[in-house]
């Protein structure tokens, strides 16, 4: 069921990334790249260790204009599961029961931010550097077993860096690596690391 409902976000976000992007083309504005990422969180800060902290998938879009093949400009929208509340259930009966390990609950954010990309230098037949920056607005939701227990809103923005390869004139592939900081007070800050696919018209 949880993964179920991560993969609904994702896709609801790319959806979303992948419709701006259209009906802006439309609109007479040059052809933007749209991007496509999967990857997954990691060193997930919290402030009970074990909860919440573990880290899981991230799937994302984003609809990015070039600029003089110096900067990329647009928006972005991301899925990403935070982790699990787990306990170790143990019974007092004599002799007691060991229930194993059960989830109590589950945290995952979805995220819409502007998003900038700056262009670097070549880093030999690998490809191109750059660096990417982010700030927008995060929704953290609570559920159990897929029962909601809670959201909460809060402000943020990432900072990464990136290494990009074109394997045809319309087609990229690349690697990301990014840290977010928020202003909720559970999760304040974690970190990530992407595979990301760009299209160009």
């Amino acid at each position: 069921m949880m993964r179920a409902r991560r993969a609904a976000l994702a896709s609801v976000a790319t959806g979303a990334a992948l419709l701006l992007g259209a009906r802006l083309a439309c609109a007479g504005i040059p052809h933007p790249e749209l991007a496509l990422e999967a990857g997954r969180t990691f060193g997930v800060s919290s402030p009970t260790s074990g909860q919440y902290d573990q880290g899981g998938l991230s799937f994302g879009g984003s609809v990015l204009w070039n600029w003089e093949n110096r900067f990329r400009f647009g928006v972005q929208a991301l899925a990403s599961d935070i982790g699990s509340q787990t306990e170790h259930l143990v019974t007092n009966d004599t002799p007691p029961v060991d229930y194993g390990v059960t989830v109590e609950g589950h945290r995952a954010v979805v995220s819409a931010s502007w998003r900038t990309d700056w262009m670097g230098p070549a880093v030999g037949k690998f490809g191109r550097s750059f660096v990417t920056g982010s700030y927008g607005y995060f929704r953290f939701r609570n559920d159990h077993l897929g029962d909601p227990r809670g959201s909460v809103s809060a402000v943020g923005g990432s900072l990464g860096l990136g290494l990009e390869h074109s394997f045809t004139p319309k087609q990229t592939l690349g690697l990301v690596a990014a840290g977010t900081w928020m202003s909720d007070d559970f999760t304040p800050h974690y970190g990530s690391a992407a595979l990301e696919y760009k299209w160009r018209w």
